[in-house]
């Protein structure tokens, strides 16, 4: 699967990285993640944030 994942937004977008990061830390806080990367790939890929 690779060593990373990225997600592309605008150079220099402090507000809408900061909202990605906080929706995605609690994506994984609560388990989110992780089920949706069960149901998509079969095991879960998505690494502890």
């Amino acid at each position: 699967m690779g060593t990373g994942a990225a997600i592309a937004i605008r150079k220099g977008n402090q507000d809408l990285q900061q909202k990605l990061d906080k929706g995605l830390k609690s994506m994984s806080d609560d388990g989110t993640l992780a089920e949706l990367s069960k149901k998509w790939f079969g095991m879960v890929i998505t690494p502890k944030l």
